[in-house]
């Protein structure tokens, strides 16, 4: 079995047990953490102060009506997880994350060779009773495009990038019966 079909067989099994645990992983750049065109009066503006936080609230906020729209937790997969989780809470809050929004943990740093799309895998395998994902990343997730969001690295995480995240989780939260899933992704795999 390959990993993509041991995650949606996992997620199957989570949702005919009932589980409603929806995970968000979030990437930062490219996605919240978008920087300013150099010419920009907010580029300009952080210039004359010295400080630069490309952290836009706008992206945030619209990551927050997500969350509170489908009951999302997130799991922080930026390369920013490297400063530890306290870090990235901070910058996320300082940005205008929703603190009532749950934020379960970040995916493991162990291993730097290890793709996102790996760690990814890695944390759903480890994660009791997850019945949904997103991923919402500047970096194309092949394995996962299913359920995930390539946004727009100079843009982020705008406006139709969020229609497309919200027909990734409608599709999974209104999938037909999971037994006949899994015999369709069996069927698929025998004879493809």
């Amino acid at each position: 079995m390959n990993r993509l079909s041991a995650v949606r067989s996992k997620l199957r099994r989570s949702r005919r047990k009932g589980s409603t645990h929806r995970l968000l992983f979030l990437d930062f750049d490219g996605v919240v953490n978008v920087p300013y065109d150099y010419d920009s009066p907010e580029f300009q503006e952080m210039e004359e102060k010295g400080e630069y936080d490309f952290f836009r609230p706008e992206l945030v906020a619209r990551v927050n009506r997500l969350c509170r729209d489908y009951g999302l937790s997130v799991v922080i997969t930026s390369s920013w997880r490297y400063s530890g989780l306290d870090y990235c809470i901070d910058s996320l809050m300082r940005a205008g994350f929703d603190p009532a929004i749950e934020i379960e943990g970040m995916t493991d740093t162990d291993d730097p060779l290890f793709r996102r799309e790996e760690e990814i895998f890695a944390y759903l395998m480890k994660t009791e009773a997850v019945s949904s994902f997103l991923i919402l990343d500047d970096i194309p997730m092949e394995e996962f495009r299913d359920y995930a969001v390539a946004t727009p690295f100079y843009s982020g995480y705008d406006e139709e990038s969020d229609l497309q995240a919200r027909k990734i989780l409608d599709r999974q939260n209104h999938e037909k019966d999971p037994l006949w899933l899994e015999v369709k992704d069996e069927i698929l795999r025998l004879f493809g």
